[in-house]
């Protein structure tokens, strides 16, 4: 991924934690953090990527649930 590919992606996460944590519009901006985290990884080197675009898909997943729980 280019330099700021990656700047976008960090700045994504930081605003997806900081907002709306434990709520239902927290989620909502997490799974649209994967969903722009796959779309990078996909434009990006390719397969290995990809496989980390899909385990970054099943953790936020996760965090997501665990947010909205707390």
């Amino acid at each position: 991924m280019s330099l700021t590919a990656l700047a976008l992606r960090d700045t994504i996460w930081l605003s997806a934690l900081q907002s709306g944590r434990g709520t239902a519009e927290g989620l909502f901006v997490l799974f649209l953090l994967a969903a722009v985290t796959s779309v990078l990884a996909y434009r990006g080197i390719g397969g290995q990527l990809m496989r980390l675009a899909n385990l970054v898909l099943i953790l936020l997943f996760v965090v997501g649930i665990v947010f909205v729980l707390l």
